[in-house]
């Protein structure tokens, strides 16, 4: 979705995740001002930024309140069995995930406790996270959909984002939507060990990430097995319900959808 809000001409929006308040915070507010304003163009009316990281902890969202107390937040939701999967994926790509997803999900109060990249239950508890927000920004400056209705009708989606922006919608361009699939290594404990034993971030990590992991061999992940995805639907029906409450979506999809991929 990022992707085509930025062609708005009204829209100054990184391409990539700022990570100011949960990664870069120390760098200091102008540093994050110089890496949005270097978007701006004369025909900028917002600049934004997408970074869902600020979303699941409450400390982030403080800041933003202190920062930006008029910021305006657009939350999109997946099915969230679905992206706690995908979480799991993008962690088996980038080497820091060594075990099954189910037994992923059962290590994850031990794990996510020291690293939050392990949290993929807790981060798809959507309305507990709406919650926290709420105690900072009214509901009035958050605007909610669900990528599942995002995809069966992106110009309707995008023309209401806008309205909620007060930017022009004549102006935005749904075209070319495609979705990034996430590769991940057909021998995933190579790029786990090679990570920790490497050093992430080291010289010898650097040169494993530029010269030997694209020529590693990698995969389509296979679909989430449908019983374990009922699991965790079910799972995360209380969420699911009071998200409904809070923002008016109609998840009902997520629960039809129990038998797909």
């Amino acid at each position: 979705m990022s992707e085509i809000l930025r062609r708005h001409p009204s829209l100054a929006i990184p391409m990539n995740e700022v990570h100011y308040f949960d990664v870069h915070f120390s760098q200091g507010k102008e540093w994050y001002r110089a890496i949005l304003e270097a978007e701006r163009t004369e025909d900028t009316i917002l600049i934004g930024e997408k970074t869902p990281n600020y979303s699941w902890h409450e400390k982030y969202l403080a800041e933003i309140k202190k920062l930006v107390p008029e910021v305006k937040l657009i939350w999109i939701f997946r099915n969230p069995a679905e992206r706690a999967y995908s979480h799991f994926n993008h962690n088996l790509h980038a080497g820091r995930e060594n075990l099954g997803f189910e037994q992923a999900l059962k290590a994850e109060p031990q794990r996510a406790a020291t690293d939050s990249h392990y949290d993929y239950w807790n981060v798809s508890a959507y309305a507990s996270h709406v919650r926290e927000a709420l105690k900072y920004f009214p509901i009035e400056q958050m605007h909610f959909l669900t990528l599942e209705t995002f995809k069966s009708n992106p110009k309707a989606e995008i023309i209401e984002i806008c309205k909620f922006l007060s930017i022009d919608p004549s102006l935005a361009r749904d075209e070319n939507l495609h979705s990034h699939k996430t590769l991940i290594p057909k021998y995933p404990l190579v790029r786990f060990y090679a990570r920790k034993w490497l050093r992430y971030q080291s010289r010898l990590w650097n040169f494993y990430y530029r010269r030997i992991m694209p020529m590693e061999p990698v995969t389509v992940p296979k679909k989430l097995d449908p019983d374990l995805r009922q699991k965790l639907l079910d799972s995360f029906a209380n969420e699911i319900t009071e998200l409904s409450k809070i923002t008016g979506l109609d998840t009902s999809v997520w629960m039809r959808s129990k038998n797909q991929g």
